[in-house]
């Protein structure tokens, strides 16, 4: 792993508790370090798999499932 790589997993797992906590994408970027929205969603999906909105949309279905009896 190169020091990149650790700073940017760093980034993203700092976005995934902001994620969960529903801050807008936006804000999320700016928090995490990066340039834009944009620059932030990109490197999300390359990491993740899926774009932050995919992901926020899994996480709050995940949750619904687990609250439903």
């Amino acid at each position: 792993k190169t020091v990149n790589d650790y700073i940017m997993n760093t980034r993203i797992e700092k976005s995934l508790n902001l994620l969960d906590m529903n801050c807008p994408i936006s804000y999320i970027a700016q928090e995490c370090g990066f340039f834009d929205s944009s620059h932030f969603s990109k490197n999300f999906k390359k990491i993740i798999g899926q774009t932050p909105l995919e992901y926020k949309k899994t996480q709050s279905q995940k949750k619904d499932k687990n609250t439903k009896f």
